[in-house]
């Protein structure tokens, strides 16, 4: 056994000792869970003295930079109040440039504003270097690059041309894609490239910042990617499948840049990880697992190495390594055995490969963050995502798979209390939002944790529309929010039940956004299946929503509700979950964001008032300050407190399972609190 693996090892054994230690505290508080002072997107410096990090900021996403020789925090960074940082990368060994959006809540991915920053990793020095609304309305006092009607979007960094990074802007005027080199000093751009087609793109740029692959969407569902060369710099059709609605996605370019690997969902089972010799075209398969989307691709450490291992993921994650010989493959197989039942992957490398960020992950442990000296075989650890969770005390997710009515293989996850037997328990099944190429995954969730503190079993399915199970998969939800996806949501349950996991007296749903709207509609559907519904931030009048959401306000918005959700007004309405209010015999909880853009609020109102038009009892739980879910650590906490005691009236250890379901239509609303009145 290895150096490293004896390291590993030793910190792992300390780390549950300790744990063991503190598993006596009992439950885990519900603040715990309702925190959100964490981070993402942790990324080494190219010289490796320094970590950038997203963390909350002014109340939004900003970044932290820790000065990895003394541990301390060396700046935090702010994009102003409401404003995130969406995205970031490291120009040279000192400064950063980031791309803006406005937040709008805890659920949806943050807006791009089209807006980029820059400033040096000590906080000074910053910058506004592109967008058109200027300094001023960030509310920073900047030096300030001339403005740019236009969006912009980080390529890459170019290592040997550090004052400079690749951006890719959509121009206001007529929606074309110019890629350009921007000096991240002053915000000058030089170099103007322009893409291959119109529409949305992406570009994959060598070390050198010639840019050699574009890729955009063709129609709906159909991809076509463009190549070039510094020989041949005109742009060409990279080779074509003979399946026309083929995704074939660049991801990396080889070294000597005489190789591309790919992405490939040709048949839209499942994407495999390709090479293309961009020579012969020639495309040969290094790794594939049936019925599944490759979720990513480890390379090797150091300078743009090829490809060590493929991770899939249609529950547990499962790596196919691809090389015996490298010794990067080595030192991470000896990290993957130190750290038995978790994930242990690469997620930074500093610019030759002598240190690597590696995050040591799983259902029950939010993320351990680790750097590896490669030279030295030693791994040191560094931070914990939630260093206030305890993952002894997490319950574990256990992956599951069973076929819906037609046959169609649906995979999931229950999560089951510690301790417990996994029979005949009560149960939220929880589907995600979206809901398109969204999925839920094996590793630790908060609200499901949470849920199982307080002894519920919950049960999540990737219904059809989801992602990481190809192309056809996801297609095959497309005009299906009121059905397809519902069906797949109730099969999931009746399997629950059938396999004796859930009291089919006791069980309930809570969803929020898409999920919110499957929350509702399944209740509605399936009237004797669920005794209570709980609905965050979710969707009932689409016709309204089509018009009075931020979606609907733009035309790539109205046009994913035509090619997705429904063509007109007539179909809006027969896929909306109040048009069959009346078939609701559950009891109701509905919690909404006053300030929420994406589901504005007066969708809960339109439920609200049909509720009370027929005299039926509900829970109420706004808060004013929100938006598209929760983002004060109060208000979460609120919401779990009130989630929890309305579970506990409807399906908790007061009720028994000898109660029908259908007892669920005269269920009293568990009163709110915080001066919310329960009609």
């Amino acid at each position: 056994m290895s150096v490293l693996a004896l390291l590993a090892i030793a910190s792992v054994n300390s780390e549950i000792f300790a744990s063991e230690l503190r598993s006596d505290r009992g439950p885990v508080p519900l603040q715990d869970f309702a925190r959100i002072d964490s981070f993402s997107a942790a990324c080494l410096s190219p010289d490796g003295k320094f970590i950038a990090l997203r963390v909350p900021v002014d109340g939004a996403m900003g970044l932290a930079v820790i000065d990895l020789a003394s541990q301390k925090i060396l700046s935090k960074i702010s994009a102003g109040r409401g404003r995130s940082i969406l995205n970031y990368v490291w120009s040279g060994s000192s400064r950063l440039v980031a791309e803006l959006a406005d937040s709008v809540g805890s659920v949806d991915y943050p807006v791009p504003t089209g807006e980029l920053i820059g400033i040096d990793a000590d906080g000074k020095n910053p910058t506004y270097l592109f967008g058109p609304r200027g300094s001023a309305q960030i509310g920073w006092h900047l030096s300030k690059a001339e403005d740019t009607s236009g969006v912009a979007t980080i390529v890459r960094s170019l290592p040997n041309d550090p004052p400079h990074i690749l951006i890719a802007v959509r121009m206001w005027n007529n929606a074309t894609r110019i890629v350009f080199r921007l000096n991240v000093s002053d915000g000058e751009l030089d170099q103007r490239l322009d893409a291959p087609a119109s529409g949305p793109l992406t570009f994959l740029a060598d070390r050198n910042g010639f840019v050699r692959f574009a890729t955009g969407e063709r129609g709906v569902g159909q991809i076509s990617s463009y190549r070039r060369s510094p020989d041949k710099p005109d742009w060409l059709r990279l080779a074509d499948s003979d399946h026309p609605d083929a995704q074939i996605i660049p991801i990396a370019i080889s070294a000597d840049a005489r190789s591309v690997y790919l992405s490939d969902d040709e048949a839209g089972d499942g994407s495999c990880l390709e090479r293309q010799d961009l020579d012969t075209a020639e495309r040969i398969k290094l790794s594939c697992e049936p019925g599944v989307d490759l979720e990513r691709t480890v390379f090797e450490f150091g300078d743009e190495g090829g490809p060590i291992a493929a991770v899939f993921s249609a529950g547990k994650p499962k790596i196919d390594w691809l090389t015996s010989t490298n010794s990067s493959r080595t030192m991470l197989e000896d990290l993957q055995s130190a750290f038995p039942g978790q994930l242990a992957l690469p997620v930074s490398t500093a610019l030759h490969g002598d240190l690597v960020l590696i995050e040591v992950s799983s259902d029950r442990n939010p993320g351990d963050y680790y750097l590896l000296d490669t030279k030295t075989h030693k791994a040191s650890y560094l931070t914990s995502r939630y260093d206030w969770i305890d993952p002894i005390q997490m319950p574990e997710r256990i992956p599951i798979e069973f076929n819906a009515r037609d046959g169609q293989r649906l995979h999931g996850f229950l999560t089951v209390p510690q301790g417990r037997d996994t029979r005949q328990q009560a149960l939220v099944v929880m589907p995600h939002g979206g809901p398109f190429d969204v999925r839920d995954t094996w590793y630790w969730n908060a609200d499901a944790a949470a849920l199982a503190s307080r002894g519920y079993s919950t049960l999540q399915v990737n219904f059809r529309g989801s992602g990481g199970f190809g192309r056809k998969f996801l297609m095959a939800g497309r005009l299906g929010w009121d059905h397809t996806m519902i069906d797949d949501i109730t099969d999931a349950t009746h399997w629950a039940i059938t396999q004796k996991y859930a009291d089919a007296h006791r069980v309930c749903i809570f969803g929020t956004s898409y999920g919110g709207y499957a929350a509702l509609m399944s209740a509605v559907r399936e009237p004797d299946l669920y005794r209570c519904t709980i609905t965050f931030a979710g969707v009932y009048d689409l016709p309204r929503w089509k018009t009075d959401s931020d979606v609907g306000g733009r035309q790539s918005g109205l046009d994913y509700i035509t090619q997705f959700i429904g063509a007109d007004t007539k179909s809006l309405r027969k896929a909306s979950p109040l048009t069959y209010i009346d078939r609701l015999k559950a009891a109701v909880m509905i919690i909404h964001g006053e300030q929420d853009e994406r589901v504005p609020f007066n969708q809960a109102e339109y439920l609200r008032d049909a509720l009370d038009e027929r005299n039926y009892p509900y829970t109420w739980l706004t808060r004013q300050e929100e938006g598209h879910g929760f983002m004060l650590p109060k208000n979460r906490l609120a919401v779990y407190e009130q989630l929890i005691q309305f579970l506990d009236h409807n399906i908790g250890p007061a009720t028994q399972s000898e109660s029908s379901a259908a007892d669920a239509a005269g269920a009293a609303a568990q009163p709110a609190s915080d001066g919310q009145a329960a009609h």
